[in-house]
């Protein structure tokens, strides 16, 4: 197990044989085979499956302090200080956000199991969000069928963004008749995608009604919040609609893009992606 980490002329991620790069890994004990110092390690930083198991918990998608943590990383204003900013826009405290945090998601004490949430719709795609504590955290955005779950992007200390367009998770969402769920798809799925300048007043009124059918932060201010949030998610960069393989965003660190490095999806995954979110559609 890998204890800690660090590097050396670091020039561009990800990190290629050809920057030069110098790659420290402090382990915990003796690794199973032979590494030598200066070996080739590739990979694209996806963590390892969770050795405690994951566990389902739809049963968050009511709780204002998961959605808390959810958004976290798209909710904040350069002249507010975060302590006092939160409880303003979400009607809870910090210390109810981070207990919920270290007994529910990621305690550094012990190895809890990795939440996830999955919503099948009536046409058989399944949304699935999942946070993966291992070494480098990520908070992972897939969907899929009976074929199988594909990775669109996901958060961490190197992210792999944006994973959808503003219209594809209305649609996704739009799938359902169920308010709420609708509004649970929606909210799960918005820290990933990206929103067109001319997008942001409709998905701003969209956010406050996903918010209101939830019942979320009714104490706390949910206008201003889904401002901050769609301000954080509002990109001029356009993408691009390829006529055999849909939707691609041409960006080294994006997932769905066929030319970034760490991109798992190829032609067949981009043909099932387009599929699916056609069904949503």
């Amino acid at each position: 197990m890998i204890g800690s980490s660090g590097g050396s002329n670091l020039s561009g991620w990800p990190i290629l044989p050809e920057h030069g790069s110098i790659l420290r890994l402090d382990l915990h004990g003796i690794p199973l085979g032979v590494v030598k110092t200066g070996m080739i390690l590739v990979g694209i930083g996806f963590a390892t499956e969770s050795s405690a198991g994951r566990r389902l918990s739809n049963d968050w998608l009511e709780m204002p302090a998961f959605w808390a943590i959810h958004f976290y990383m798209v909710m904040n204003e350069d002249d507010s200080e975060e302590e006092d900013l939160i409880p303003q826009l979400l009607g809870i405290s910090m210390q109810e956000i981070n207990d919920f945090y270290t007994q529910n998601i990621s305690d550094q004490h012990s190895r809890l199991p990795w939440p996830y949430f999955s919503i099948r719709s009536p046409q058989g795609c399944v949304v699935e969000v999942e946070y993966a504590a291992s070494e480098e955290f990520q908070t992972r955005f897939k969907i899929g069928d009976e074929q199988g779950l594909m990775t669109l992007g996901y958060w961490s200390g190197h992210q792999s963004l944006p994973a959808f367009r503003w219209p594809e998770i209305v649609a996704l969402g739009n799938s359902f008749a169920d308010e709420k769920m609708c509004a649970a798809v929606i909210l799960l799925l918005l820290p990933a995608a990206t929103v067109t300048p001319d997008q942001r007043e409709v998905a701003t009124a969209v956010l406050v009604q996903c918010l209101e059918s939830m019942q979320l932060f009714a104490n706390g201010d949910r206008s201003r919040f889904a401002r901050i949030v769609i301000g954080h998610s509002v990109s001029e960069r356009e993408w691009v609609n390829d006529p055999e393989l849909g939707w691609i965003y041409e960006n080294e660190y994006s997932q769905r893009s066929l030319k970034s490095l760490l991109s798992k999806l190829r032609k067949p995954e981009f043909l099932r992606i387009k599929a699916l979110l056609l069904q949503g559609s």
